[in-house]
């Protein structure tokens, strides 16, 4: 081999050679690119989701004086005590679409739950077959359950599920009624039922006022809840039924004997 090959051949090994390195630091300058592009993704995630967060500590909510009163109006401005829990829960004799067992979300305040039973009783007599679904909540149980909707849909959670000390359910006057089938159980769509229907006429002959009606979310703060009714006496939920009002909007136009 002359010199001229083997000036050649040392030559071509070298841009072999270089090359190959530039082809590493391309390599290498992409894979940094691509580190750096998502570890900035990452960061505007983290961001969002801090943003879609409910804010728990929230300015101007007050907290019951009496949380046991019956006409004790809850809401996001009105909150429990910490940790607070009715001290006559019994368990209703009245059916529940999860059956028998007794556990804590088919218990009410005794007074809520006779009315319930004979709610349940009339209604069987028109042939009108009602399941509770979900009634006392604790606030425990409220903070698990607030937390998993959080998870799925962030800030929307907060039109549909309350903050953990501001849960009508924690007061043990509340309750979720479905049909003996278990059909819309506290779903939309409940409302077009012989049961949802009737409930909207009837219940409050027997204490109990449906709470979240349709078009009033922006009073309640919450969606349309068909299924969700809550007992305040049967004085007061026919002042309540006959003004065709929110509990909101009556409490402000008559606030004497409802606690706020």
């Amino acid at each position: 081999m002359n010199r001229l090959q083997k000036t050649l051949l040392v030559s071509t090994a070298l841009l072999l050679l270089l090359g190959g390195c530039a082809k590493e630091t391309t390599a290498t300058k992409e894979e940094e690119a691509n580190k750096q592009a998502a570890a900035k993704e990452q960061v505007k995630k983290e961001q969002k989701e801090k943003e879609n967060q409910p804010v728990l500590n929230k300015t101007g909510v007050k907290t019951l004086k009496d949380p046991s009163s019956i006409t004790a109006l809850v809401n996001k401005h009105n909150k429990f005590p910490d940790k607070y829990t009715p001290n006559d829960l019994v368990y209703p004799d009245v059916p529940f679409v999860f059956g028998s067992e007794k556990v804590e979300r088919s218990m009410l305040r005794k007074e809520a739950a006779q009315h319930l039973e004979t709610m349940f009783a009339e209604a069987e007599k028109e042939n009108i077959h009602l399941s509770g679904v979900s009634a006392f909540r604790s606030y425990e149980t409220q903070i698990a359950i607030f937390d998993g909707y959080v998870q799925q849909d962030g800030k929307a959670a907060l039109t549909y599920s309350a903050l953990p000390g501001t849960s009508e359910h924690q007061s043990g006057l509340a309750i979720d009624i479905s049909n003996a089938a278990g059909e819309f159980a506290a779903e939309q769509g409940f409302e077009t039922t012989a049961e949802g229907k009737w409930l909207a006429a009837n219940s409050y002959k027997y204490g109990y006022i449906l709470r979240f009606p349709d078009g009033k979310e922006a009073i309640t703060g919450y969606e349309y809840e068909s299924w969700h009714f809550r007992y305040i006496g049967v004085d007061l939920a026919k002042k309540v039924f006959d003004s065709n009002l929110t509990y909101e909007e009556y409490a402000d136009k008559h606030p004497e004997g409802i606690l706020q």
